[in-house]
Protein backbone atom coordinates (compact mmCIF):
# COMPACT_ATOMS: atom_id res chain seq x y z
CA UNK A 1 0.00 0.00 0.00
CA UNK A 2 1.36 3.44 -0.88
CA UNK A 3 2.34 5.92 1.80
CA UNK A 4 -0.47 8.28 0.77
CA UNK A 5 -3.12 5.57 1.06
CA UNK A 6 -1.76 4.51 4.45
CA UNK A 7 -1.81 8.12 5.65
CA UNK A 8 -5.36 8.58 4.34
CA UNK A 9 -6.58 5.40 6.03
CA UNK A 10 -4.99 6.36 9.36
CA UNK A 11 -5.84 10.05 9.28
CA UNK A 12 -9.24 10.16 7.60
CA UNK A 13 -10.30 6.55 7.83
CA UNK A 14 -13.66 5.56 6.51
CA UNK A 15 -15.65 8.73 7.07
CA UNK A 16 -19.03 7.36 5.92
CA UNK A 17 -18.58 4.26 8.10
CA UNK A 18 -17.71 6.39 11.16
CA UNK A 19 -20.69 8.66 10.50
CA UNK A 20 -22.98 5.64 10.38
CA UNK A 21 -21.64 4.39 13.72
CA UNK A 22 -22.08 7.85 15.27
CA UNK A 23 -25.66 8.14 13.96
CA UNK A 24 -26.60 4.78 15.48
CA UNK A 25 -25.02 5.78 18.80
CA UNK A 26 -26.97 9.08 18.72
CA UNK A 27 -30.23 7.17 18.22
CA UNK A 28 -29.49 5.13 21.32
CA UNK A 29 -28.52 8.23 23.33
CA UNK A 30 -31.66 10.06 22.21
CA UNK A 31 -33.75 7.64 24.28
CA UNK A 32 -31.77 8.46 27.43
CA UNK A 33 -32.14 11.68 29.37
CA UNK A 34 -29.31 11.66 31.91
CA UNK A 35 -26.36 14.04 32.17
CA UNK A 36 -23.75 11.60 30.85
CA UNK A 37 -25.86 10.83 27.78
CA UNK A 38 -26.32 14.53 27.14
CA UNK A 39 -22.54 15.11 27.36
CA UNK A 40 -21.82 12.16 25.06
CA UNK A 41 -24.42 13.40 22.55
CA UNK A 42 -22.77 16.81 22.52
CA UNK A 43 -19.35 15.25 22.01
CA UNK A 44 -20.64 12.97 19.23
CA UNK A 45 -22.32 15.87 17.45
CA UNK A 46 -19.08 17.87 17.53
CA UNK A 47 -17.13 14.91 16.17
CA UNK A 48 -19.78 14.34 13.49
CA UNK A 49 -19.53 17.97 12.44
CA UNK A 50 -15.78 17.59 12.03
CA UNK A 51 -16.25 14.34 10.07
CA UNK A 52 -18.83 15.95 7.79
CA UNK A 53 -16.39 18.78 7.16
CA UNK A 54 -13.66 16.25 6.30
CA UNK A 55 -16.07 14.40 4.01
CA UNK A 56 -16.94 17.62 2.22
CA UNK A 57 -13.25 18.39 1.70
CA UNK A 58 -12.66 14.84 0.51
CA UNK A 59 -15.40 15.07 -2.12
CA UNK A 60 -14.19 18.51 -3.23
CA UNK A 61 -10.66 17.14 -3.65
CA UNK A 62 -11.91 14.10 -5.57
CA UNK A 63 -13.97 16.28 -7.88
CA UNK A 64 -10.98 18.58 -8.40
CA UNK A 65 -8.67 15.64 -9.14
CA UNK A 66 -11.16 14.24 -11.64
CA UNK A 67 -11.50 17.65 -13.26
CA UNK A 68 -7.71 18.02 -13.51
CA UNK A 69 -7.47 14.56 -15.05
CA UNK A 70 -10.46 14.71 -17.42
CA UNK A 71 -11.73 18.29 -17.45
CA UNK A 72 -9.95 19.90 -20.38
CA UNK A 73 -9.95 16.89 -22.63
CA UNK A 74 -12.72 16.30 -25.14
CA UNK A 75 -14.30 13.53 -23.07
CA UNK A 76 -17.83 12.61 -22.10
CA UNK A 77 -16.93 13.83 -18.58
CA UNK A 78 -16.10 17.28 -19.96
CA UNK A 79 -19.35 17.43 -21.96
CA UNK A 80 -21.43 16.29 -18.98
CA UNK A 81 -19.83 18.96 -16.79
CA UNK A 82 -20.31 21.68 -19.41
CA UNK A 83 -23.94 20.66 -20.00
CA UNK A 84 -24.61 20.53 -16.25
CA UNK A 85 -23.10 24.01 -15.74
CA UNK A 86 -25.13 25.43 -18.63
CA UNK A 87 -28.32 23.90 -17.24
CA UNK A 88 -27.52 25.09 -13.71
CA UNK A 89 -26.72 28.65 -14.83
CA UNK A 90 -29.75 28.99 -17.12
CA UNK A 91 -32.54 31.26 -15.91
CA UNK A 92 -35.78 29.50 -16.81
CA UNK A 93 -38.28 31.90 -15.23
CA UNK A 94 -38.64 35.33 -13.65
CA UNK A 95 -41.30 36.92 -11.49
CA UNK A 96 -42.76 40.21 -12.68
CA UNK A 97 -43.90 43.12 -10.48
CA UNK A 98 -47.39 41.62 -10.20
CA UNK A 99 -46.06 38.32 -8.88
CA UNK A 100 -46.68 36.39 -12.11
CA UNK A 101 -44.08 33.84 -13.18
CA UNK A 102 -42.80 34.51 -16.71
CA UNK A 103 -41.10 31.75 -18.75
CA UNK A 104 -41.18 33.25 -22.27
CA UNK A 105 -37.63 34.32 -23.21
CA UNK A 106 -38.74 37.56 -24.97
CA UNK A 107 -40.83 38.59 -21.96
CA UNK A 108 -37.99 37.67 -19.57
CA UNK A 109 -35.63 39.82 -21.67
CA UNK A 110 -38.02 42.78 -21.42
CA UNK A 111 -38.39 42.29 -17.66
CA UNK A 112 -34.62 42.18 -17.28
CA UNK A 113 -34.13 45.35 -19.33
CA UNK A 114 -36.84 47.15 -17.37
CA UNK A 115 -35.33 46.06 -14.05
CA UNK A 116 -31.81 47.25 -14.84
CA UNK A 117 -33.01 50.41 -16.58
CA UNK A 118 -34.96 51.33 -13.46
CA UNK A 119 -32.05 50.30 -11.21
CA UNK A 120 -29.58 52.56 -13.02
CA UNK A 121 -31.88 55.52 -13.70
CA UNK A 122 -31.58 58.60 -11.50
CA UNK A 123 -34.35 58.85 -8.92
CA UNK A 124 -35.38 62.52 -8.75
CA UNK A 125 -37.09 61.96 -5.40
CA UNK A 126 -33.70 61.29 -3.76
CA UNK A 127 -31.82 64.36 -2.57
CA UNK A 128 -28.07 63.60 -2.34
CA UNK A 129 -27.49 66.77 -0.30
CA UNK A 130 -29.02 65.01 2.71
CA UNK A 131 -26.05 62.65 2.65
CA UNK A 132 -23.25 64.77 1.22
CA UNK A 133 -23.72 67.57 3.76
CA UNK A 134 -22.48 65.17 6.44
CA UNK A 135 -19.31 64.26 4.54
CA UNK A 136 -16.04 65.94 5.31
CA UNK A 137 -14.66 67.91 2.38
CA UNK A 138 -11.28 66.77 1.06
CA UNK A 139 -10.57 69.81 -1.13
CA UNK A 140 -10.96 73.25 0.43
CA UNK A 141 -11.32 76.65 -1.26
CA UNK A 142 -7.57 77.40 -1.07
CA UNK A 143 -6.75 74.12 -2.79
CA UNK A 144 -9.25 74.87 -5.52
CA UNK A 145 -7.66 78.27 -6.12
CA UNK A 146 -4.23 76.71 -6.36
CA UNK A 147 -5.25 74.29 -9.10
CA UNK A 148 -7.44 76.79 -10.91
CA UNK A 149 -6.48 77.22 -14.61
CA UNK A 150 -6.85 81.04 -14.36
CA UNK A 151 -4.10 81.29 -11.73
CA UNK A 152 -0.60 81.86 -13.07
Amino acid sequence: MSDLKTWSKNTIGSVPKKLGIYRKRLEVLATKNDTNSHKERKKLLAEMEELLHKEEILWRQRARALWLKEGDRNTSFFHRKASWRAKKNRISSLQDNNGRIVTDEDHMGKLTNEFFSKLYTKDDSVNPDLITEHMQKRVNADMNLEISPTRK
